[in-house]
């Protein structure tokens, strides 16, 4: 039970990530954005470590937040880049939104891509385990969210055969994102600053 709360409170972060930190990119830039996200999340961190729920799964609590954090660089990189590619401050808010809801709802909508797809319905399914925001905060924490009754209800990706990526894998990937993201903005801006 402890990794079950402590993953529905991952996703929650997730979310809560999602909307704040465009608006931090924003209201202070992406430096300040990343350094606020990570003061809130080892705040949250501190604050579910105090449980004994935390306590029990320290390991696993951890690594979700690992993930949290790394999970707002590539959200900072995304909306920076769309600021400056699109020169709005709403473009990059609604970029990182977009990126956000495909990514939560990918597990709802990749039924039908794999069942009219069956070859790849492996790499598919892959994907899916490495960007959705449930499968990355249950990875983390050693706790299996697909397979679990409600989402048998909601979605047949748990009667797939797969396995979760690692969580330092996955992680691994958002920062990489981030920083790509963060980077190409800074050409981008540089390149046309000098125009």
């Amino acid at each position: 039970m402890p990794k079950a709360i402590l993953c529905a409170l991952g996703v929650a972060e997730w979310f809560a990530l999602a909307v704040l930190v465009p608006i931090w990119v924003r209201k202070w830039g992406a430096a300040r954005a990343v350094m606020i996200a990570g003061g809130v999340i080892l705040v949250s961190f501190a604050v579910t470590v105090a449980f004994p729920a935390g306590r029990l799964v320290l390991g696993g609590n951890l690594a979700l937040h690992v993930c949290l954090l790394c999970f707002a660089v590539a959200i900072t990189g995304v909306c920076r880049l769309g600021t400056v590619l699109f020169k709005r401050e709403w473009a990059g808010q609604a970029a990182a939104a977009v990126i956000t809801i495909a990514l939560s709802s990918s597990v709802l909508i990749v039924n039908p891509i794999v069942e009219g797809f069956p070859k790849i319905k492996g790499s598919v399914v892959t994907v899916v385990m490495a960007t959705n925001p449930a499968t990355i905060c249950g990875a983390a924490l050693g706790y299996d969210v697909m397979r679990k009754a409600k989402m048998y209800e909601i979605c047949a990706i748990g009667s797939y055969r797969f396995t979760y990526p690692a969580w330092y894998a996955t992680a691994g990937i958002h920062l990489a994102a981030g920083i790509i993201f963060l980077g190409l903005s800074l050409l981008w801006n540089g390149r046309n600053s000098g125009e």
